[in-house]
């Protein structure tokens, strides 16, 4: 299954609007006198609030998912991302790739910085190895929304992997688009948004990397590793249905065509977590990866 990204065009109405995810809790509201209604505390609204006039980005609607996040809609020309300086006459692009400089597009669980334990989809950008320039999702200035079907930082819609018994795919693209430069991310055939090209400078041109694979964080607390799974917490050599992979994995060329590139595997200790690659028909390029963390070989 080679990730293809979709080419039709998107009709932009005048009242379009995208998501914005400007929360990072289990539970939010957008609008202080909706506490008693939403039996979301004020403290947690006045938060928002308070951002939200910070950047001067006031939402036009608001959504509670089904998870209890609750998601602001900005109009698309109003988004943050506008707000950077190298943007200040950026036209939107609308139609219808990780690398010092880099995009980054990965799902993750992250309990320090979203509040709960759920699996989401994030993105971050940096132009300087992550000293002063970057973020998360859309809390700066930098990457632009064009679509609102997918809520970058929002969880994962279920069901989820489950070990021995299904497995649940998604399908990820970045690609750079020629004519401007942009790069683009797709998310399942949906074109998410872009980063564009002005924000950069090694990435006007080419990425000189790209990396697959899972990351952990590692705090070493007591001199004794985390116990932090990596995937579903199985080591590669499990296999399908327990072990956590990529398949197809594929390049995109400059002339936008797709192929399978030579990969070497990286692994910090194999005693905590390990990879394994291989090729097929049907899967292309794969590999197998992740572990459980803390172990009697990994102490």
């Amino acid at each position: 299954m080679s990730p293809s990204p979709p080419r039709t065009a998107l009709l932009v109405l005048l009242l379009l609007v995208f998501i914005a995810v400007v929360c990072k809790e289990t539970t939010h509201a957008s609008a202080l006198n909706a506490a008693t209604t939403m039996g979301v505390s004020p403290q947690k609204m006045e938060r928002i609030q308070r951002y939200l006039e910070k950047i001067n980005k006031p939402a036009v609607k608001s959504i509670k998912s089904p998870d209890g996040d609750i998601i602001d809609c900005v109009l698309m020309n109003k988004q943050l991302a506008l707000d950077h300086p190298l943007l200040k006459n950026h036209k939107i692009q609308v139609h219808f790739f990780f690398f010092l400089e880099k995009n980054l597009c990965l799902i993750a669980v992250y309990p320090e910085f979203y509040g709960d334990s759920t699996t989401r989809l994030f993105i971050y950008w940096t132009r300087d190895a992550y000293n002063t320039t970057g973020c998360y999702n859309l809390w700066c200035p930098g990457f632009v929304q064009t679509n609102n079907q997918v809520v970058l930082g929002g969880t994962i819609a279920p069901p989820l992997s489950t070990y021995d018994a299904y497995q649940r795919e998604i399908t990820l693209l970045v690609w750079k688009d020629a004519s401007t430069g942009n790069w683009w991310l797709s998310y399942d055939n949906i074109d998410v948004g872009y980063w564009p090209a002005a924000i950069f400078t090694q990435l006007v041109s080419y990425a000189t990397s790209v990396q697959w694979g899972g990351e952990i964080v590692n705090n070493d607390v007591n001199g004794q590793h985390t116990t932090t799974q990596m995937g579903s917490g199985h080591f590669a050599e499990e296999g399908y249905q327990k072990a956590s992979y990529f398949r197809n994995v594929e390049v995109v060329n400059s002339a936008n065509g797709l192929y399978s590139p030579s990969i070497s595997p990286s692994e910090t200790n194999a005693n905590c977590y390990d990879i394994a690659i291989s090729s097929t028909t049907d899967w292309g390029t794969y590999f197998y990866y992740g572990g459980p963390g803390r172990n009697p070989k990994c102490p």
